[in-house]
C-alpha cells in the first residue's frame, strides 16, 4: 500500500518470527519460517505442511511479498460468498500478523477451501500483483459502505441474520472463559479474606493468653507455652494467607493476560 514500508524500518524481522498455533486440525499447517528485508520491500518464507490431495506436495515453501497478502486478502473480501467474516481487516506490516492471518485462513472450514489461497501457498513464482492506487482504495471503501448499509436494510425487514458457526463458537468460548475468571477472582478474594479473619481471631486468644501466662505460678507456664504456640500460629497463617493471595493474583492476572 502507499506510503506504508516505512512500517518495516528498523526492525529484526527474523526476531519477530514466531509460531501461533491457531490450528486444531492438522491437516494444513501454514507458518512463516523467515522474514527477510531487502530494501525497502520484505520478502516473508511461508512455509506449508499438508496431507490435503489438493496440493502435489505434502511440505513445501514459498516467498511472499506484503502486497501479495493484500492481494490475498481482497480476494476474499470481494467474494460474495465470504460475506460476514468478520476477521479479515487489514493487518499491520508484522511477520506475527501476517503469520495469524493465513493460520486464521487455514483453520477456518470454508475460507481453506479457496482456490487463491491454494495458489498463494503452492505457486513457487512472484503472485505479479500490484497495491491499489488511492482511486481504487476509495471506491472500494464506498462498495463496503453500501454493501454493509444494504446488509443492515435487509436484515431489519427480514429480521434474520447469517451466522457463521466457527465465530459463535469462538465468542461463546471466550464468553465463557471470562465468566470462569471472573469467578476465580471472586473464590479467590472470598478465600483472602477467610484466611485474614482466621489470623485476626488469633490475635486476641494470643493477647488474653499473654496475661495469664504473666503469672507467677507454676502450672500456668503450659498456659504460656500455649500462647507461644498461638502467637506462631497466627504468624504462619498471616504467612501463608499473604503467599496465597500473590499466587491466586499472578495467576489471575496470566488469565486475563491472555484472554
Amino acid at each position: 500500500m502507499e506510503g506504508s514500508t516505512d512500517l518495516f524500518e528498523g526492525e529484526d524481522y527474523k526476531s519477530r518470527t514466531m509460531s501461533v498455533d491457531l490450528q486444531t486440525d492438522s491437516s494444513l499447517q501454514v507458518e512463516i519460517s523467515d522474514a527477510v528485508s531487502e530494501r525497502d520491500k520484505v520478502k516473508f518464507t511461508v512455509h506449508t505442511k499438508t496431507n490435503l490431495t489438493h496440493f502435489k506436495q505434502p511440505e513445501f515453501s514459498v516467498v511472499r511479498q506484503h502486497e501479495e497478502f493484500i492481494w490475498l486478502h481482497d480476494a476474499y473480501l470481494e467474494n460474495e460468498d465470504y460475506a460476514g467474516i468478520i476477521y479479515l481487516a487489514i493487518f499491520k506490516k508484522t511477520v506475527a500478523m501476517h503469520e495469524v492471518f493465513l493460520q486464521r485462513l487455514a483453520a477456518h472450514p470454508q475460507l481453506r477451501g479457496d482456490h487463491n489461497f491454494y495458489v498463494f501457498l503452492e505457486y513457487d513464482q512472484e503472485l505479479s500483483v500490484r497495491g491499489k492506487n488511492r482511486k481504487e482504495i476509495l471506491g472500494g471503501f464506498l462498495k463496503s459502505i453500501v454493501k454493509t448499509a444494504d446488509e443492515a436494510i435487509i436484515t431489519g425487514i427480514s429480521g434474520m441474520k447469517e451466522v457463521d458457526e466457527f465465530f459463535e463458537h469462538e465468542r461463546t468460548f471466550l464468553i465463557e472463559y471470562h465468566n470462569r475468571v471472573k469467578d476465580a477472582t471472586l473464590k479467590a478474594d472470598r478465600k483472602t479474606r477467610s484466611h485474614k479473619n482466621v489470623a485476626e481471631d488469633y490475635i486476641p486468644i494470643s493477647s488474653a493468653l499473654s496475661g495469664l501466662g504473666t503469672l507467677d505460678t507454676n502450672p500456668l507456664s503450659k498456659v504460656s507455652a500455649f500462647r507461644k504456640n498461638m502467637i506462631e500460629m497466627t504468624e504462619l497463617e498471616l504467612k501463608h494467607a499473604k503467599a496465597n493471595l500473590l499466587l491466586l493474583r499472578n495467576c489471575l492476572s496470566s488469565l486475563r493476560g491472555e484472554q
